[in-house]
């Protein structure tokens, strides 16, 4: 009975976290282990985002201060003018003008992601919710986004950061 129990938790928690985008909804998410502490695009209302605080309860409504809208990328509130419309549902994860330090949440453990401003390291969540590891290649080799790995430098080309190649 524990098992079957075990298995059902699980099977949810799987569910909760790989069901597809509904760019109609208004993002809320299901609170678990996984999303917790981590601000959530509103689709709604970029002056509000969602926040797990406990992986039992609703996600809150949490409200962005006077004249700070919520970058979905960044996961923070910023100023009106630096925010930048992305469409629901679309690829928020990238910023060309940041190090693409990754957020750990669950999602991408053991997974090697491009570190924009230094192409011989790459960036690795070994646990949710914990920092990302800068992780550098060996010596002459750079991190390929396409291969996932470090390859020597006279086979590597750079890539445009946030471009399909990541």
């Amino acid at each position: 009975m524990k098992d079957l129990a075990f298995l059902a938790l699980l099977l949810s928690l799987c569910y909760s976290t790989s069901s597809a985008c509904d760019p109609q909804s208004n993002n809320q998410p299901q609170c678990n282990q996984i999303n917790l502490n981590i601000p959530i695009r509103n689709f709604w209302d970029p002056t509000v985002y969602w926040l797990c605080k406990s992986s039992q309860s609703i996600a809150e409504l949490i409200k962005c201060p006077d004249s700070l809208l919520f970058d979905p990328v960044k996961r923070e509130c910023v100023p009106n003018k630096k925010w930048i419309w992305l469409k629901p549902c679309s690829a928020t994860t990238c910023d060309p003008e940041s190090n693409n330090e990754p957020i750990c949440d669950g999602t991408n453990l053991n997974k090697p992601i491009r570190n924009f401003w230094d192409p011989t390291a790459y960036w690795m969540c070994s646990q949710a919710n914990a920092a990302a590891d800068l992780v550098k290649c060996p010596i002459d080799h750079m991190f390929d986004s396409e291969k996932q790995l470090c390859i020597p430098s006279s086979t590597w080309t750079w890539t445009e950061p946030c471009s399909n190649k990541m």
